[in-house]
């Protein structure tokens, strides 16, 4: 029975985890930039998800994650920090959830995956150094893509000291990873004591 619930939970983790990776760049693209560009007076003017475009024509070839606006006059930099700061949040707000809570089965998979998306702010603060931010697939082939520190430029722009953008990336995003992984060892260890 254990073997059984150890199998269906790593097929649900091995499901929920590339949904929710895809779902990161969504929340980045829309939520960080594009609602941060309509609450900030603008209107959005194209949309780019995985190599095509979803607004304002769906289906004609774009980019794999780019999204464009007008309007909202000198919030530039504020849009582009709110990107890796919205999906940040997000893993914030998993892994509390996670130590507030023992889940289970599927929304515990969920969590977990969710409280990775602090990868969005380290991968973007690694670009500085030139490393890339992820691998992609397009026209049959396999690439490291990296668009610049985009978002730590405009962050420094805002008059954030750029050492502190990056104390801030690294230190959170490790400690993100330690509550991880130190709340599923403490959960492991309670299933042990249970069985």
């Amino acid at each position: 029975m254990v073997g059984k619930n150890k199998i269906r939970m790593a097929l649900i983790f091995l499901v929920c985890l590339p949904i929710c990776l895809l779902l990161m760049v969504v929340w980045h693209e829309l939520v960080g930039h594009g609602l941060t560009a309509i609450l900030t007076g603008g209107r959005l003017t194209l949309v780019d998800l995985f190599g095509v475009q979803i607004w304002p024509e769906f289906g004609k070839p774009g980019f794999l994650g780019r999204i464009d606006w007008k309007g909202a006059a000198g919030y530039r930099d504020v849009i582009d920090v709110a990107g890796p700061l919205s999906t940040w949040c997000v893993s914030v707000l998993a892994v509390v959830l996670l130590w507030v809570k023992r889940w289970k089965g599927f929304m515990h998979a969920i969590l977990v995956c969710l409280s990775l998306w602090w990868y969005d702010i380290l991968t973007e603060t690694l670009s500085i150094w030139g490393l890339p931010r992820g691998i992609w697939f397009h026209k049959g082939r396999f690439f490291l893509y990296s668009h610049g520190p985009v978002h730590y430029e405009s962050a420094v722009r805002l008059g954030i000291p750029g050492s502190l953008f990056i104390i801030f990336s690294i230190g959170t995003s490790v400690c993100l990873l330690a509550g991880l992984v130190i709340r599923l060892i403490m959960d492991h260890k309670l299933r042990k004591q249970q069985d």
